[in-house]
């Protein structure tokens, strides 16, 4: 309301409240990434079925007088005009500063809502789960804008989901390839969340793994056969646990859980690749604030939401140490693939114990 009584500074605040009209605004977000597309799809046909009305703005690259002029200018023909803000939670508008603090961000996008006509209507998508008490949420509950949260689904819930992708391609996936499916993408994370799981389930990529599917579909249907010939197994990564005490700096636990996991069966040289492959998506995570996450996703195969994920861990923005970390892996690969040891077990050992005391040493 105050952005709106800057506005009309010659009106009274009661005169204000009564008369200013808001736009429609939808606030969609989550980090199912499909859902979020087909929610846009949806919403684009019903307000805008020509499309000769529509916005599209990625507000990573937009400053946000780029924003406001989207959202201020007059609609085409005396109609009404949609505009669709893409990468709204990873934005912090070049006006200002790229990587600063969000919830500036929203504050200034929030000025811009408030200031928009009526005859706009604004979409904003955020690719993360955005918290109840953010002030983009707060104020949609005061101006009765929509609110929608696409979280991914887990368990039960992510099977359903499978299975109705299938149904949208045209195929039926059984239950018992669709679970088989999650478990050879995403062996221990598509059940439940887990604090010691960085892991972000990617819904397109599931999505993209349905459609190989429906090509190769029995008679119109994909069991686990099909599962089993097409999708490439990720089962068996078990050091989620042991990579987040390395990389918090927790040598006695990490160490504990080293052995836990060695005992499981375990071979050392994969432990090795999933400590490195941390590390890689920790150093590719500390450059999201100087690049968007799209083009570091792309360049590092990593997915957007796994980068933003890591990028939240104090390791990602601490350079010193985890150059320190990087380069300790290097050598444990060489002496394990160079044959200078006799024993992965010992190289394993030591290279965890190492790694946890860099890393607790730089919180000191």
């Amino acid at each position: 309301m105050t952005a709106a009584f800057l506005a009309f500074p010659s009106l009274t605040f009661d005169r204000v409240f009564q008369e200013w009209q808001w736009p429609v605004v939808y606030i969609l977000h989550g980090q199912n990434a499909v859902n979020l597309d087909d929610r846009i799809s949806e919403l684009k046909r019903e307000l805008d079925p020509s499309g000769l009305g529509s916005t599209t703005l990625d507000a990573s690259f937009s400053t946000i007088d780029e924003i406001a002029a989207a959202c201020h200018s007059a609609p085409f023909f005396g109609g009404g005009r949609l505009v669709i803000l893409r990468n709204v939670n990873t934005a912090s508008a070049r006006g200002g500063k790229r990587g600063s603090d969000s919830s500036a961000s929203w504050k200034d996008l929030l000025a811009v809502l408030e200031t928009t006509p009526p005859t706009t209507t604004v979409i904003v998508r955020a690719d993360e789960n955005v918290a109840s008490s953010s002030i983009i949420i707060k104020a949609a509950a005061s101006h009765k804008w929509t609110v929608e949260a696409h979280p991914v689904p887990r368990g039960d819930k992510l099977v359903r989901w499978v299975m109705e992708r299938g149904n949208n391609a045209g195929i039926s996936v059984v239950k018992p390839a669709a679970i088989q499916l999650l478990t050879h993408l995403y062996p221990t994370s598509w059940q439940q969340e887990s604090r010691f799981d960085s892991t972000v389930i990617d819904t397109r990529l599931i999505a993209t793994e349905v459609e190989k599917l429906a090509c190769a579909a029995v008679d119109g249907v994909v069991d686990e056969d099909v599962v089993r010939e097409l999708v490439a197994d990720r089962s068996g990564y078990t050091a989620f646990k042991l990579n987040d005490l390395i990389y918090t700096g927790q040598p006695g636990p990490a160490l504990q859980e080293l052995e836990k996991v060695l005992s499981s069966g375990d071979e050392p040289e994969r432990i090795l690749a999933q400590f490195a492959s941390e590390a890689a998506g920790l150093e590719a995570a500390r450059h999201v604030p100087e690049f968007d996450p799209a083009s570091v996703a792309r360049v590092s195969g990593i997915s957007e939401g796994r980068l933003r994920m890591l990028g939240q861990k104090p390791a990602s923005r601490d350079y010193t140490t985890l150059a320190e970390g990087i380069e300790r892996l290097r050598r444990a690969e060489w002496l394990v693939k160079t044959g200078r040891s006799q024993r992965s077990e010992s190289v394993i050992v030591s290279t965890a114990a190492g790694l946890a005391e860099t890393f607790r040493r730089s919180r000191t």
